[in-house]
């Protein structure tokens, strides 16, 4: 068999007990549960709320704007009014050559996108959360001074 692994734990494997090996595959898979979550937030770091995208649907260009960004996916809200659950890793950001792209930072308040129009700022946001509209997918975009 060929392997990477060092001599030592290719050794001391063969001494292991059925249930010692369970164990030990156990603590793998949750190690591996780790690098996978890292890797989603990492992807998901790219991109912010309002950043317009795109991605391919059966050899389509489908393009939207991020609305939501969730755990491991990100919620598009695309063009054409479709609402998709994206995986950060299909997701392509848009930069149009004649388009200036503006920096936000915390400053004076330019607008607010309604993601759920009719719902008031203080109520319970629609979406399950259990906080504020205005703390969670109310979005609020401030310019830079």
């Amino acid at each position: 068999m060929n392997s990477d692994l060092p001599i030592r734990i290719v050794s001391a494997l063969d001494e292991l007990t059925e249930t010692q090996l369970r164990q030990l595959s156990r603590l793998i898979w949750e190690k591996l549960k780790l690098f996978n979550k890292a890797r989603h937030l990492s992807e998901l770091s790219k991109f912010n709320v309002l950043d317009r995208v795109f991605f391919d649907h059966h050899g389509e260009r489908v393009t939207g704007t991020i609305v939501r960004l969730n755990q491991k996916s990100a919620s598009v809200i695309t063009d054409e009014r479709g609402d998709w659950t994206v995986a950060p890793s299909l997701l392509h950001k848009m930069h149009d050559a004649g388009e200036e792209v503006e920096a936000f930072v915390e400053g004076e308040v330019i607008r607010e996108q309604d993601v759920y129009p009719g719902t008031s700022r203080n109520s319970p946001c629609p979406c399950g959360s259990k906080k504020k509209y205005k703390k969670c997918c109310l979005v609020t975009v401030t310019k830079t001074r």
